[in-house]
């Protein structure tokens, strides 16, 4: 089914500031920018605390507004941020249609976001990405 346009998407989209190395997620209800996660000399930090924030502020957004909810993306990083996932969760439960992104590891949080009955996982490659639009209904 097409979705159109959504006017008022809801939910999260994340950004890597390379330059200041960090991670932000940017809540679209709201538009505010919180700072989840750092590189580091050894890898990446997340803020757990911050990943929670952000869920509590997903869950208290007004979701009658959403025509569509984005989360772009899920992956590791959220493994310790439990009230973010029950966010998460509690969000796929809703009547509105979704689009996110699950990163490609292994952990309970993503096993559970894939099990959930209202989502269908789709592996995109480079190969199938231009007919795979077209099998989702999503416009160009």
């Amino acid at each position: 089914r097409s979705w159109g346009r959504p006017e008022a998407p809801g939910g999260f989209r994340t950004h890597w500031d390379r330059a200041g190395g960090r991670l932000t997620l940017e809540l679209l209800e709201t538009g505010e920018t919180l700072s989840v996660a750092t590189m580091e000399p050894h890898g990446v930090r997340a803020d757990r605390a911050a990943f929670d924030a952000a869920g509590e502020r997903l869950l208290s957004a007004p979701a009658g507004r959403r025509s569509l909810l984005l989360m772009d993306e899920l992956g590791f990083l959220e493994n310790d941020a439990h009230r973010f996932q029950a966010a998460v969760l509690a969000a796929l439960d809703g009547e509105k249609p979704g689009c996110g992104v699950l990163q490609q590891a292994d952990s309970a949080f993503l096993r559970r976001v894939a099990a959930h009955p209202r989502v269908r996982v789709v592996t995109v490659t480079e190969e199938n990405r231009d007919a795979l639009r077209h099998q989702l209904c999503i416009e160009k």
